[in-house]
């Protein structure tokens, strides 16, 4: 962990964990949900990658980044083997609302900033290469202040790039499939505050229930039902971090009770409400 006085534009304030990986062509992961930001950065092959309604296919030299209680998933495409260079951070600075739902394909100085980010991680971490599973991804040298503070420094200045030059993120996919997926979510968004059952949402965007069904298991790797919950989670942490109280999210966000809300919340997040708080917005 890094103190500074000042955010300023981007500051990685710790990094969990950083790791390079191969995956097979057939490698599909059903998603997660995490505190903290995630960035995905393709080395070689082509991935899939789906959060927060939106779809992309990414190739070599494209990264995108998954915003704190996003729910995303990837998986590997066109019969290709990605390797894939993955960092899970906590980052603040008036910059990082802005990289939220961030895709983008890299320039060629960019390219250099992330081959010298890369080489870093190789000259610190030589046996992270030999692993073909994720496994153990926490990396010693993390625990080193002066390793951290340089390993941060440059992805800050990897992070500030994008920023600087965002308006080269990549636009979602275009299927049909991926367009109607995109048009569901953005329909749960809309009720979030509400009670919203499948009949109404395949109601509401003029599509089947199993249809409905279909796409979130394909683009989401769960039923629309767990998404929706996913989806008022986030909402909930976001109020939290605002000063809400626990009962007057409950409310805000359509549940029975403030009990019942406790328990979907730790179900999903592994925490109560205030201990989450506590661990991760109090600071």
């Amino acid at each position: 962990m890094r103190a500074r006085n000042n955010d300023g534009v981007i500051r990685i304030a710790k990094v969990y964990t950083v790791f390079e990986t191969h995956y097979t062509a057939s490698f599909y992961f059903d998603g997660e949900m995490h505190h903290f930001w995630e960035m995905v950065y393709v080395i070689d092959g082509m991935i899939g990658v789906s959060g927060d309604g939106s779809v992309f296919t990414l190739q070599p030299g494209e990264i995108i980044f998954h915003k704190p209680m996003e729910f995303h998933k990837l998986w590997a495409v066109s019969h290709t083997e990605p390797r894939l260079f993955i960092m899970s951070f906590e980052a603040k600075g008036e910059a990082m609302e802005l990289l939220e739902h961030g895709v983008f394909r890299l320039d060629d100085f960019q390219k250099q900033q992330m081959q010298s980010l890369l080489d870093m991680f190789r000259t610190w971490s030589p046996e992270a290469l030999k692993r073909e599973k994720q496994g153990s991804v926490t990396q010693p040298w993390l625990g080193e202040p002066a390793k951290l503070q340089m390993f941060c420094n440059m992805a800050e200045n990897v992070l500030l790039s994008f920023y600087a030059d965002r308006e080269k993120a990549l636009v979602t996919q275009t299927s049909e499939n991926a367009e109607l997926y995109g048009t569901l979510v953005r329909e749960m968004e809309r009720h979030k505050g509400e009670k919203l059952t499948v009949s109404e949402l395949a109601e509401k965007c003029c599509v089947s229930e199993a249809n409905v069904k279909k796409l979130f298991m394909k683009y989401a790797g769960c039923g629309p039902h767990t998404y929706f919950l996913n989806m008022k989670v986030s909402q909930a942490v976001q109020l939290l971090a605002k000063g809400h109280r626990v009962g007057e999210i409950s409310q805000m966000l359509g549940f029975d009770n403030p009990n019942y809300f406790g328990v979907v919340f730790k179900r999903i997040t592994g925490y109560s409400p205030i201990h989450y708080k506590r661990l991760y917005l109090n600071r």
